[in-house]
């Protein structure tokens, strides 16, 4: 008897496993579906780009393509599940064979602050140490309002590359390693540029996971020439009577904390849908199991 109410339990347990795997299937395919809706209506542009009143140029060059900030606005929120901005930025940069919904898909994010002329002098004395502490606190801060809008937390894990200020052409970059779970079990990688002007600073954030980190690096050189100030708007092209920003380039850095992990977003979009999916199938296996015990009884 016990033998045959162990098959009738084995069989029934296979049943509940081809149905979770069924419900699973219909879901990624529901996501896939959606996601190939959404590239279709994405408009990508190559070539010279004025943006800003053409204080800044873009230009794409054979290895990038430029989403408009409409379209970038698309990307980040119905393709990588991220809170509406509420302010559009300047666009978005994508690799030219990559679409940034695909699963190795990544995109530059472009803004601008016009945090006026932000001197350089502490380039060499910065504490980044320090500036990573500051930067996790402000993380954590930022987590509530997160948490309160209905989104997961997002940890900042450390430097995925350490920040690196170049002299000559007035840019700084450096990379954050975050994660939606604090065990750094899903973890993306930002990295972001920043180039200096005369009146502020060109902003793009790289947003991408860490396995794909390697082909981030090695477009990054080619990045770091893709979007420059036009002559009359360059750092050099400062007069002393120009306002100056009380920001210092430690501060710059610090104030990345408050970007939101964008691509890390994507990992939020699939927990948040397979949380409400993964209902259904607690119901279909409650409804298994219920009529299992009917049969038991």
């Amino acid at each position: 008897m016990a033998h045959i109410l162990s098959r009738k339990y084995s069989k029934a347990l296979t049943k509940i496993a081809l149905i979770i795997g069924l419900l699973s299937t219909c879901a990624h395919a529901e996501l896939t579906s959606n996601l190939k809706n959404l590239e279709r209506k994405l408009h990508y542009q190559q070539g010279a780009i004025n943006l800003l009143n053409g204080s800044i140029t873009i230009n794409t060059g054979d290895k990038f393509r430029y989403l408009s900030p409409q379209d970038s606005e698309k990307v980040l929120v119905d393709g990588w599940g991220n809170p509406p901005s509420g302010e559009l930025g300047l666009g978005m940069l994508v690799p030219v064979d990559l679409s940034p919904l695909e699963e190795r898909g990544w995109g530059a994010e472009i803004t601008f602050e016009d945090d006026a002329y932000i001197s350089d002098d502490d380039a060499k004395t910065i504490d980044y140490d320090k500036v990573l502490k500051d930067m996790q606190q402000q993380t954590s801060v930022g987590n509530i309002e997160r948490q309160h809008q209905g989104y997961d937390p997002i940890y900042l894990l450390g430097w995925a590359e350490a920040p690196h200020y170049d002299q000559s052409s007035h840019i700084i970059y450096w990379a954050q390693r975050l994660s939606l779970n604090p065990t750094a079990s899903d973890e993306a990688v930002n990295y972001y540029i920043r180039n200096l002007g005369r009146k502020g600073v060109l902003n793009i954030n790289i947003i991408a996971d860490k396995k794909d980190l390697p082909a981030v690096k090695k477009s990054a050189p080619d990045l770091l020439k893709v979007a420059s100030f036009t002559e009359g708007n360059r750092y050099e092209d400062h007069h002393f009577w120009d306002t100056t920003s009380s920001y210092s380039l430690a501060a710059l850095v610090a104030g990345g904390a408050a970007v939101t992990a964008k691509k890390a977003g994507l990992i939020g979009l699939i927990i948040i849908f397979l949380k409400k999916f993964f209902v259904v199938i607690l119901a279909a296996v409650a409804g298994l199991w219920k009529a299992i015990s009917g049969k038991k009884k």
